[in-house]
């Protein structure tokens, strides 16, 4: 047995790899701790209730939710950096706080648990990693998102994207254990850095057991979910497409949704189409499945406007496959690969082109019936592919490996 701490920069509800993670390693007997910040209060929530049913354990770098004068002052004290700190990025300087809250907090609580093994997730905390590495700890780092090739800018001197590149850089060359979320994925990060290929480990689920959808009334019924709901997740396509689809179907929204957005939602959805569209708050991720697989198709609209986007591979369409859905998702290299795993069960279509989303998505909403033969094949050949323990002993082997390495 080993111990392992897991360092993340946000709250558990958010991040299933990260959790996933801790599940399979504290099953194979390691004493795990994974180290977050806190910072929302039905975030924390949602974390509280996860921990009932986990035997690891959950501790935070730092807690600036802000329910005290103390922790309203910390919270502000850190929303000041961190945009102290992209002003300082802006200029030149690398400074860790432009990645996230708390970052040095990060550190202190990671060296804290001096750890046989410390794997780093997201931008603060591969800082973290970089930086524990320096120091002479045992290094993995999960490349969840290619974080340079996501949304920061690249290409000159001082940008957040620079920085992101040398951290990157560092744990590719330098970690005894590295993983990530498609083939595609690796083989890129392996050709930009050097060195090995990170181990694939997908964003699945466990095994799910097939729940059948219940009553079979001709109505499709089409789903979408993400933490958020705003722009640049592939709604725009999908409103757009309402007014050309046909048949009986509603869709129902489950995100966390700003009064803007739901104003931009309703503007954007044409008025008599309004009363088939649900928007719905999300739910605790151990509820999420049960949710799901009271569906038929499943969205998964990822909108490639950068090589990480187009290379990875998110939770969605693992959710929607592992529960028996078909899916509809836009033509990304990373799900292009998972479809792949399991033929017939979904359509592709060209990010930007609404009519193309509705003519793929008309292909099942005028065939209910061959949509309800699909679902129990679907559930079977997804779950014996793609589960997560089928991903489980890679995780494993490769966390021995670098638990055994000089």
């Amino acid at each position: 047995m080993a111990r392992i701490c897991i360092v993340t920069s946000g709250h558990l509800c958010t991040n299933p790899r990260v959790w996933r993670e801790a599940d399979a390693l504290s099953e194979a007997s390691h004493e795990v701790t994974v180290v977050g910040i806190c910072f929302d209060p039905a975030q924390a929530d949602l974390d509280r209730q996860m921990m009932k049913t986990r035997s690891w354990r959950y501790r935070a770098g730092a807690d600036i939710r802000g329910g005290s004068i103390g922790g309203m002052i910390r919270r502000d004290w850190y929303r000041l950096r961190s945009k102290l700190g992209r002003v300082l990025i802006s200029k030149g300087r690398m400074d860790p706080h432009a990645l996230g809250y708390a970052a040095n907090c990060l550190l202190d609580a990671a060296r804290n648990e001096n750890a046989d093994l410390t794997i780093v997730h997201l931008e603060p905390a591969f800082w973290v990693g970089v930086q524990m590495q320096t120091a002479g700890f045992r290094v993995g780092a999960d490349f969840e998102d290619w974080h340079s090739e996501n949304d920061w800018p690249r290409g000159s001197v001082g940008k957040a994207g620079d920085f992101l590149v040398s951290l990157e850089a560092q744990l590719m060359s330098r970690a005894v254990h590295t993983t990530t979320t498609s083939k595609a994925l690796a083989g890129a990060l392996a050709q930009t850095y050097g060195g090995h290929e990170p181990e694939v480990i997908y964003n699945s689920v466990r095994s799910l057991p097939y729940r059948p959808r219940g009553s079979e009334d001709g109505t499709v019924r089409m789903v979408w979910f993400s933490q958020t709901l705003g722009l640049g997740r592939g709604l725009e396509d999908l409103f757009l497409a309402l007014p050309l689809l046909r048949g009986d179907w509603n869709l129902e929204l489950r995100a966390n949704a700003s009064p803007q957005m739901v104003a931009w939602m309703n503007e954007a959805i044409p008025g008599l189409l309004r009363d088939r569209v649900q928007l719905r708050t999300v739910v605790p991720p151990d509820q999420l499945s049960d949710v799901v697989a009271r569906h038929d198709v499943g969205l998964a609209l990822e909108v490639p406007a950068c090589r990480n986007k187009d290379l990875t591979a998110s939770n969605k369409i693992f959710e929607y496959l592992q529960s028996g859905l078909v899916v509809v998702a836009s033509d990304t290299i990373g799900q292009r690969e998972v479809l792949a795993r399991v033929p017939g069960a979904g359509e592709l279509y060209r990010s930007g082109n609404p009519a193309e989303l509705a003519t793929r998505l008309n292909r099942w909403l005028e065939a209910p019936r061959e949509l309800s033969s699909l679902r129990a094949r679907i559930h079977n050949e997804a779950n014996a592919r793609l589960a997560y323990e089928r991903q489980r002993p890679r995780l494993l082997a490769s966390v021995e490996r670098a638990l055994s390495a000089g």
